[in-house]
């Protein structure tokens, strides 16, 4: 069972400049806040096997995991960027893309209003300031 359609997993590709970037139905996705990520920052998805909800959990779980960690810095700056990204696209007209090429899943794979809560009540769980 495929969580969305192909038409809802692509974006422009980098290279051709056209609407033919697909998200590849499994790989891995990374958190990066403020630039900076944890090395087990990451999570896998296969969306032909993980409901909705195994990716949201998936999401959220990594996503508090690097609240914690973040939350016991000493001089904690307010949270002004979060990257939630894949480098797990292909282009249907074969382009060639960048290894380190990545791109924001948010929308694809996990909807915006589902990042957004998650980073409001963990920030307040954590006692972190957000400034997005």
């Amino acid at each position: 069972m495929s969580i969305m359609s192909k038409t809802q997993l692509t974006n422009y590709c980098p290279s051709c400049l056209n609407d033919t970037l697909s998200l590849n139905s499994r790989g891995m996705i990374e958190i990066i806040i403020n630039g900076k990520k944890m090395d087990a920052g990451h999570f896998i998805y296969n969306l032909s096997k993980d409901s909705k909800d195994d990716i949201f959990n998936a999401f959220r779980n990594k996503l508090e995991e690097f609240f914690k960690w973040y939350g016991q810095f000493q001089n904690k700056l307010p949270i002004k960027t979060v990257e939630i990204v894949s480098g797990d696209f292909t282009c249907e007209k074969k382009c060639h893309l960048d290894l380190n090429y990545k791109a924001s899943v948010v929308d694809l794979i996990i909807p915006g209003a589902i990042v957004e809560q998650a980073l409001k009540d963990l920030a307040e769980d954590y006692d972190l300031k957000l400034a997005l």
